[in-house]
């Protein structure tokens, strides 16, 4: 019997939060000891090489989880190929790196992306058990996996950074972090590689995975190329504002989206022939996501301010704005947050990839249009992606699982309202109410204030959604059999 959902997702949250919440807290100790430049010049180092790991991490991912049946001449191909990837990328970081020195104006840049191209063996030999264990709901070995990872990076990381060693603790960090990983996966594996290759095999993999690496490889890189845009417009000085922005933000939604995909693509895979079972899982999904997200990301725009001053200084307070920008754009997320897996499953990656380009053409050409002259204006240019893709992603689901704009109003109205009731209560309060209080007293008053008002509007406004969610919560921690259709 599969695991009750809430469990797996319990599972899935601490997989991809493993592989978040202690890098973000690596990072503040990185931001209190090293300053903006040197921070960004190592981000724009890590951004590079985590781009193109996502190619060998994904190219046979999705094609592994997705297909019915499997034989072993599947996954050695896949294995083989993915390796060779790693090996190809890795040489031409270290042929490439004293270019990108230079077209970015940072002598430090070079030997930092020769080290880290390193860590690419390692993704890519991890990419093949870390699809058999997603295949197999594994997900507590991926999450061990995710938290051993992080934590011997963060300690290396922090070792290394007292010790004098400034960006070079970051690059020990990616690596170690990297190797843990791809070592944790291999001993939850039964799975060992032959020596073997089939063309007819890998033609099978790529035909739907060729298109599912090219969807994740633009739609989870754009964020590094994101950055890079930033890098040359902008200089390494503005990059590392941007990463702390960013990884504030990113790591809630990294951790809430990156669980909701790897658990509803093996769900959604097995209904992709019940597509009315499909849209009421879906539904079910996206209720529950606006109810739990909204007001994460809603009190991450309010609460920027002493988020900021509390754990990376004053000194960082210009990454406050672009910590709300952000956040107000994940909060319009949330209705599409099962989009890619319901389409992947279905056996549709070839939309998503479409509406990924849409995505990353439309930043590109804003970056060209309209040069950014702050960091500010160019996460606006950024936040500003849904705009364009949404209505996009809207038909798409209307056409495969039939979604109405009355699901999407009924799904989303009582969260934003909650959410847009809560930030508005909270900014009154510390603008006329609140007596001048230190940045953690700040949080500690209105963390749970927040949590209080937004939980009153939404069982005034949407009780019966709010006791399924609950219900669900309470089944999985249970054991109880999951109801049809979640």
């Amino acid at each position: 019997m599969a695991p009750h959902p809430a469990r797996s997702l319990a599972w899935a949250l601490l997989e991809s939060g493993g592989l978040s919440v202690l890098s973000l807290a690596v990072l503040f100790i990185m931001a209190r000891l090293l300053g903006p430049t040197d921070l960004g010049t190592a981000a724009l180092a890590l951004g590079l090489v985590q781009m193109l790991a996502i190619v060998p991490e994904t190219l046979v991912h999705d094609a592994l989880v997705q297909r019915p049946s499997l034989d072993d001449d599947h996954l050695d191909t896949a294995f083989w190929t993915c390796l060779a990837i790693g090996a190809a990328f890795a040489a031409g970081c270290w042929v490439g790196a004293p270019l990108l020195a230079r077209m970015f104006g940072s002598e430090k840049l070079a030997p930092l992306v020769s080290a880290a191209a390193i860590g690419l063996f390692f993704s890519s030999a991890g990419s093949v058990p870390i699809a058999i264990l997603r295949r197999n709901f594994r997900f507590k070995a991926l999450a061990l996996r995710s938290l051993y990872g992080r934590l011997f990076g963060a300690i290396a990381a922090i070792a290394l950074v007292f010790a004098g060693f400034g960006v070079w603790s970051l690059i020990a960090q990616y690596l170690l972090q990297t190797a843990v990983n791809a070592l944790c996966v291999w001993l939850a594996s039964p799975w060992r590689p032959r020596f073997g290759f089939s063309g007819a095999r890998l033609r099978e993999l790529l035909s739907f995975g060729a298109l599912a690496v090219g969807t994740r490889v633009v739609w989870l890189s754009s964020t590094q190329l994101f950055m890079l845009l930033v890098g040359y417009f902008l200089g390494v000085t503005a990059v590392g504002y941007l990463n702390v922005a960013q990884r504030v933000v990113d790591t809630l939604h990294a951790m809430l989206a990156g669980a909701a995909y790897n658990l509803a693509l093996p769900i959604f895979s097995r209904q992709q022939h019940d597509r009315p079972a499909m849209a009421r899982a879906y539904h079910i999904g996206t209720e529950f996501a606006g109810l739990s997200m909204a007001p994460i990301f809603g009190g991450v725009a309010v609460c920027a301010t002493p988020i900021i001053a509390l754990f990376v200084g004053d000194a960082w307070l210009p990454a406050v704005p672009v910590v709300q920008v952000l956040a107000v754009a994940a909060i319009f997320e949330f209705p599409f947050l099962f989009a890619e897996a319901a389409i992947t499953a279905l056996g549709r990656p070839g939309y998503i990839f479409a509406v990924s380009l849409l995505a990353l053409g439309f930043v590109i050409a804003s970056f060209l249009l309209v040069p950014p002259v702050s960091v500010f204006i160019a996460a606006v240019l950024w936040g500003s992606r849904i705009l364009i893709t949404a209505p996009v992603v809207f038909s798409l689901l209307n056409r495969l699982i039939r979604r109405s704009v009355a699901d999407l109003f009924r799904e989303t109205w009582a969260p934003l309202v909650g959410t847009g009731i809560m930030a508005t209560a909270l900014w009154a309060l510390r603008t006329h109410g609140f007596p001048v209080l230190s940045p953690i007293e700040v949080l500690l008053v209105e963390i749970p204030l927040g949590a209080l008002i937004y939980g009153l509007v939404i069982a005034l406004v949407k009780r019966d959604s709010l006791r399924r969610l609950i219900a669900f919560v309470v089944d999985g921690i249970r054991g109880r059999a999951a109801s049809p259709g979640t």
